[in-house]
């Protein structure tokens, strides 16, 4: 199996073209760097396009924290809204709010006043149960 530095060598005896060790080093470095960087750049355009193609909302992540700005852009048009009915656990949101461990910048009052809650059961379908407990949470904020 050829190594670059025999590749080049054999390619430069077929040119005649005679070289002492330094140049021919830095010859080989200089096509090893080009494929390093060919490669990285082929690996960096795969990664950026994997990530455009993830949706710019994912209702998964809601697991943990809540990002309001977020939710409000998925309610406003961006995400498929039966898909953030199913992922939605209301218990665990009143939760997190009680024992304040969403992000504390958030003021949630006014977050709650924002809410046209009406119009987002209606987008999502939502029964009255839910709506009710949906107000009654937003009620106690």
């Amino acid at each position: 199996m050829y190594t670059f530095q025999q590749l080049i060598a054999d390619q430069l005896i077929q040119e005649k073209v005679e070289m002492d060790q330094s140049a021919m080093l830095s010859l080989v470095g200089g096509f090893y760097d080009k494929l390093v960087s060919d490669v990285a750049d082929k690996v960096l355009a795969k990664l950026a396009q994997q990530q455009e193609s993830k949706p710019a909302f994912d209702p998964a992540a809601l697991a943990g924290e809540l990002d309001y700005r977020r939710l409000a852009d998925a309610l406003a048009g961006q995400l498929d809204y039966a898909e953030i009915a199913g992922q939605l656990d209301y218990s665990e949101l009143g939760g997190e709010i009680d024992y304040g461990s969403l992000y504390s910048e958030i003021d949630l009052c006014d977050v709650a006043s924002e809410i046209d809650l009406d119009s987002i059961a209606s987008a999502l379908d939502l029964s009255e149960k839910i709506r009710e407990e949906i107000r009654m949470m937003l009620r106690s904020l």
